[in-house]
């Protein structure tokens, strides 16, 4: 697991199960997006992620 490992990991969830959106929450997740999924919000959602996943890798 990447929890073990002690890795710098972003959790983006791609679901089409709403009721599961507040549990994302307990794991950190970065995004949560809900199909069907538009892909304006999804490059919006990777850009947004890949910009944090680069400051935490300084």
């Amino acid at each position: 697991m990447l929890w073990n490992k002690k890795e710098k990991a972003l959790l983006i969830f791609i679901t089409g199960l709403k009721e599961y959106v507040f549990e994302s929450f307990d794991v950190s997740a970065f995004h949560y997006l809900l199909k069907p999924i538009e892909e304006k919000k999804s490059a919006e959602v990777f850009a947004r992620a890949a910009a944090e996943a680069e400051k935490k890798g300084d």
